[in-house]
């Protein structure tokens, strides 16, 4: 360790000492990186970034190229109470084709498109969030949260373990949050570090647990709520199978955080007491995440050692708190149009942290701005995988093929056996979530479709409605095509490729569960 990165995080007075750098780190400096790593939490690596980048680059030319292997075709739309839907058995040849220039311009085409609001909100939410949270690390209220809460779980993390993950399971499963949580991960991931696991737990107790409460969808009302109007079921029916899902999916997670957990502590004792001298630091060599360290403890003195940071504490506690319960009212009050604030709202609950925080713990106009712009600049790389990410739906509506893959599926799954076709469902939304990253649209797109297959066959419409949840909702941990999971691992020091390494595993057996769940709601009859 340098002498750098062995510098305490905490000065004598209790107040915790700020990092250094100027928020654009190297990336060599990423995997022996403090709990709070030097140049920012929402910082991207550029290992993390080239990564991803290499990735989307691949999936565009993929698509790209299906556009000429795949015969062109679309359905008739219709407009049903303002909302376009797919006309069955109206799928026709069309030209189709993508021009080289359309494929070169994609991710700027798409801002031209129907999501492109969404898309623009999506990257103005990114921005606000690497401006506030470097604003907030610099002045020292992030490193001050995570020593208290590191604090008063350091002797009983397990409770931590089992909350957490708990916590965020229920706002995916509830509420349909996951982008919104991308900051609260990046906080999660630095906890995990101070508190002896990696990176991966950090990540696992958060963004993993959102994906998974997500897909899960108790009450989820962006991917079950519209896919059951759309059906023709009550809005939020048939809760029972999707509880049942919740409980084994959630002891499935526990089950993993808790063996990467005792492999993490295992690894720290082990480093410790074999090759690192007390004030030295363990690193999983996994990933490369700080295990722990001396060093770092982040020593807290009482609150009432360091009034201004405790009341800016106290001030980013309150406004985050409001957020999440705004946001929440958002996504679960019947009020049409009111959940389309759940962007702006989220965006402007963490600007508020940044702006009403920073000043109080004593930072100056001038610093605010300075870090803001900081944090933005820091953050900005992350944009350009958001449109290159949702180009992938341009290209292949564009070419007219989206369709056909549409038309050849349903062809597919007519003259299945009904547990062949729920699976075949389950894995057709797997397919089109490359293409359509957006739940709702897809559920627009698909049900019309599906309602009146399934009952062709014998299966459910309700049980459709679980199989196309579990397909919209865990591909958004695993495909990188979702520009929030590149930007969440990004900014947490973790690249696409070390989490397919670490999870492909815990990902295939979740897939093998819920394919299993949803086969017994064919035998049990579940409707």
């Amino acid at each position: 360790m340098t002498e750098k990165d062995s510098r305490p995080l905490a000065k004598s007075d209790g107040s915790p000492q700020l990092p250094d750098g100027d928020g654009l780190p190297t990336d060599d400096r990423l995997p022996n990186s403090n709990p709070l790593p030097t140049g920012g939490i929402t910082t991207i690596g550029l290992r993390t970034y080239l990564t991803a980048f290499v990735v989307l680059i691949i999936l565009m030319i993929a698509a790209y190229v299906l556009t000429f292997a795949l015969p062109a075709g679309e359905f008739n739309r219709s407009l049903t109470d303002g909302v376009e839907e797919i006309v069955p058995g109206s799928y026709h040849s069309v030209p189709g084709g993508l021009a080289l220039w359309q494929w070169l311009l994609s991710p700027l085409l798409i801002l031209g498109g129907p999501n492109g609001t969404v898309l623009i909100l999506l990257i103005v939410f990114l921005f606000v969030i690497g401006g506030s949270f470097y604003a907030l690390e610099k002045c020292g209220v992030l490193p001050y949260l995570i020593a208290r809460v590191a604090q008063r779980f350091e002797h009983n993390n397990r409770v931590l373990l089992f909350v957490m993950p708990l916590v965020f399971m229920l706002l995916g499963s509830f509420i349909g949050s996951f982008e919104e949580t991308i900051p609260l991960a990046a906080i999660v991931v630095a906890l995990a570090l101070r508190l002896g696991w990696d990176r991966l737990q950090g990540l696992g107790m958060s963004l993993l647990a959102v994906g998974c409460g997500f897909a899960v969808g108790i009450m989820n009302p962006f991917t079950v709520g519209i896919a059951q109007s759309i059906a023709g079921l009550p809005m939020f029916s048939g809760v029972s199978l999707r509880i049942f899902s919740f409980v084994v999916v959630y002891a499935y997670l526990m089950t993993f955080l808790l063996l990467n957990a005792r492999k993490c502590e295992r690894q720290r004792k082990t480093g410790a007491s074999a090759v690192a001298p007390p004030d030295s630091t363990t690193v999983d060599k996994r990933d490369g995440s700080v295990l722990s360290t001396a060093a770092t403890a982040l020593p807290v003195a009482p609150a009432t050692a360091n009034p201004k940071m405790a009341r800016a504490l106290r001030a980013f506690v309150a406004i985050l708190v409001c957020g999440i319960v705004l946001i929440i009212g958002c996504s679960v009050v019947p009020i049409e149009g009111l959940s389309n604030l759940v962007f702006p709202v989220t965006a402007l609950t963490f600007l508020l942290c940044g702006v009403v925080a920073t000043p109080l713990s004593g930072a100056s106009g001038r610093e605010l701005g300075r870090w803001f712009l900081g944090g933005m600049r820091a953050i900005a790389p992350g944009a350009l995988l958001v449109l290159m990410a949702s180009s992938i739906s341009y290209m292949l509506t564009e070419g007219k093929v989206l369709d056909t893959i549409i038309y050849y599926a349903g062809n597919f799954l007519a003259n299945k056996p009904a547990w062949l076709a729920i699976i075949g469902i389950y894995l057709l939304v797997l397919v089109l979530e490359f293409a359509i990253a957006s739940g709702s649209a897809k559920a627009f797109l698909l049900m019309p479709l599906l309602a009146p297959l399934v009952d062709l066959i014998d299966i459910p419409r309700q049980l459709a409605v679980v199989a196309y949840a579990f397909g919209d909702g865990f591909t958004n941990v695993f495909y990188p095509t979702n520009p929030a999971l590149l930007i969440a691992l990004s900014i947490c020091g973790f690249s696409y490729g070390q989490w397919i390494r670490r999870t492909w595993k815990f990902l295939l057996g979740l897939l093998l569960i819920t394919s299993t769940i949803l086969v017994v709601g064919l035998v049990i009859g579940y409707a």
